[in-house]
């Protein structure tokens, strides 16, 4: 049992700390270079920044909205037990579990006058599982015995989807006026393997009068890229799924031939000479899969009103098995199409919004709100955070986030010097941790949210004084005037 409860252990740790996403601490650092991929109206400092292959952007992120560890076990001292108890009273309408990695290959940012152009080639995977309440809901049963109701069942929220995709980007910010700054980013999309189900309706209505239950399906799964999917002849038949080492080339992880583009967009807009407001809209766009597509689309509908027990004993059954006819009576009800056509499948839309406060020259307040659609399911975020020029090469920042349904505690650190900065940023800070029984590994208990976000980034012509001089026009250097509340 010891043994067991181990590698559970180890298997959370490695979600955990394996690959919702820091963005939300990335976004008040506004002169990071990477902080242009999540509003295109941002321009670093410097006006020329080289990103390190891998080096200069490496993201890792585990999201889970449904549970922590503390509230998915019991544990002894030499066993675990899953709480479903517990974990059903803490699940929301829907919820997710989410893996995402990210990196870039290749980053270069340059400022032409008062227009800042970033060129980037980079990788994204993005991998989880969506699931409603109601699955758990399921083992109490579809009927309410206090108030003596039926209980219908909705498992429209339950899905899987898997992307991963190269991008490459162009971002242009340019100066409106005085207070507006615009930008924009298109990026070409490259996909290099994807897993979705689309069009879901999968519930379970019960009715009392008479007593019935009818299954209800409309549902569509696709697979492509790499992922070589063979299909069953009919529905109730088991999938096989192989690698296409054809699609394994080094051409084709790189530049592989399931094409897509978004568009990203932002503003930044300063509204007081100490109050700055920030939106972005990012990843309008999607990807089209037409490399190994499979698709298999159920649909249909089975009314169960119970079995006819004294024509079965009597044995006038049409087969003498109860079991095979029940078997065979609900998959005769249900529309079985697979295909191999090639389809869309969107990009997860962001909305954020933020507005900096400058208390003085080395603090300034943040608060930012982030909406994400993915998946059929809307995901909202805020953060409040405080930024600070710590000593002349570091500056850090501390945020509060609630994500999640649970208060986060985040912040990272950027350390500069003139041609090279250091970042290290998360969006939370696992402060409750469990030891695993005779090993030294630590687990955090009540994290739902873990990432990691690092880089080394080579930036010139950083000199801070010039490019005032040459941006502001608000001011005399003759004479100081203060800034404006």
């Amino acid at each position: 049992m010891l043994k067991k409860t181990l590698y559970i252990n180890l298997l959370l740790i490695i979600l955990s700390f394996s690959v919702k996403a820091q963005e939300n601490v990335l976004y008040q650092f506004t002169n990071q270079a990477q902080a242009v991929k999540l509003n295109p109206a941002y321009q670093p400092d410097c006006k020329l920044f080289i990103g390190l292959p891998v080096l200069s952007n490496f993201r890792f992120s585990y999201d889970n909205s449904a549970f922590n560890y503390n509230q998915l076990f019991d544990r002894t001292s030499d066993s675990i037990h899953i709480n479903l108890d517990e974990l059903t009273k803490n699940l929301s309408l829907n919820n997710h579990i989410r893996l995402s990695f990210e990196t870039d290959i290749l980053n270069i940012g340059y400022k032409f006058r008062d227009m800042y152009f970033m060129f980037n080639y980079g990788h994204t995977t993005i991998a989880g599982i969506s699931f409603p309440k109601d699955i758990l809901q399921i083992i109490s049963g579809n009927w309410n015995t206090t108030a003596n109701v039926p209980v219908n069942l909705d498992f429209a929220a339950l899905g899987v989807n898997i992307q991963s995709y190269n991008n490459i980007s162009l971002s242009v910010s340019k100066p409106i006026n005085k207070k507006l700054r615009a930008g924009i980013r298109l990026s070409y999309l490259k996909g290099i393997t994807n897993l979705s189900n689309n069009n879901r309706n999968l519930s379970l209505l019960t009715s009392a009068y008479p007593i019935s239950l009818m299954a209800l399906v409309n549902s569509q799964i696709n697979t492509a890229g790499f992922l070589n999917v063979q299909l069953p002849d009919t529905v109730g038949g088991i999938p096989s799924t192989t690698i296409d080492n054809s699609q394994l080339t080094v051409m084709n992880l790189l530049l592989p031939k399931n094409n897509g583009f978004s568009i990203d967009l932002g503003i930044q807009y300063k509204y007081t000479d100490v109050l700055t407001l920030n939106a972005s809209i990012r990843n309008i766009g999607y990807i089209k899969w037409k490399i190994n597509p499979s698709n298999i689309i159920v649909n249909g509908s089975y009314a169960f009103n119970g079995v006819d027990f004294d024509e079965y004993l009597a044995g006038e059954s049409s087969t003498g098995n109860i079991i095979q006819t029940l078997k065979d009576s609900i998959l005769d009800s249900f529309e079985y199409t697979p295909s191999s056509e090639s389809y869309n499948d969107a990009l997860p839309l962001h909305f954020m919004f933020s507005g900096d406060y400058e208390l003085s020259e080395k603090t300034k307040l943040t608060g930012l709100v982030h909406t994400i659609i993915y998946d059929q399911v809307i995901e909202a975020s805020a953060t409040a955070g405080i930024s600070h020029q710590i000593l002349k090469k570091i500056k850090g920042n501390l945020s509060l986030s609630y994500l999640n349904s649970n208060i986060n505690i985040g912040g990272g650190l950027v350390f500069g010097k003139k041609n090279a900065s250091f970042y290290l940023l998360t969006e939370n800070i696992p402060i409750q941790f469990a030891k695993v029984s005779g090993t030294p590994i630590l687990i955090p208990i009540s994290a739902q949210t873990i990432n990691l976000q690092f880089g080394l980034n080579l930036k010139f012509a950083c000199d801070k004084k010039k490019n005032k001089k040459a941006t502001d026009n608000t001011t005399c250097p003759a004479y100081k005037t203060p800034r404006k509340a």
